[in-house]
C-alpha cells in the first residue's frame, strides 16, 4: 500500500511541476490504517505555491486532504494543521465504519 500512496503524491507533486520536501509515513485510526504525508512546492498557473497534504487508503477508498498556499514556502499554520486532522468518516448505507473519528494520524 505505501508503494500505491508514493505513487499518488508523486504523480500529484509531478502534476505542478513540483517538488516534494519532506515525506513521512502516518497511519489512521485503531486499525492503523496506512497513510503518507508530504510538504511540496511547485506551479499553478505560473505562481508558486507550496503545501501540505495527507493520503490515506481505508478500506479499499482512496483519502486525500490538502492545504495550499501562495509562495514559495508550505504554511505551519494551526488551521492548515487543524484541516489536515479533520477527516472524519461517516456511516455508509447498510455499512457501520470503525469508531476512527477522533483519531489523529500517527507517525509509522
Amino acid at each position: 500500500m505505501e508503494y500505491s500512496l508514493t505513487n499518488a503524491r508523486d504523480g500529484a507533486v509531478s502534476s505542478i511541476n513540483g517538488v516534494v520536501l519532506s515525506s513521512k509515513a502516518i497511519t489512521y485510526g485503531p486499525k492503523k490504517y496506512e497513510g503518507i504525508e508530504y510538504t511540496f512546492t511547485g506551479k499553478s498557473d505560473g505562481e508558486k505555491i507550496a503545501g501540505f497534504a495527507r493520503m490515506y487508503i481505508i478500506e479499499g477508498q482512496f483519502y486525500k486532504l490538502q492545504s495550499v498556499t501562495s509562495g514559495a514556502t508550505p504554511s505551519d499554520s494551526e488551521s492548515s494543521k487543524k484541516f489536515l486532522r479533520s477527516l472524519k468518516r461517516q456511516t455508509v448505507k447498510g455499512k457501520k465504519p470503525e469508531d476512527d473519528s477522533d483519531s489523529a494520524p500517527e507517525e509509522g
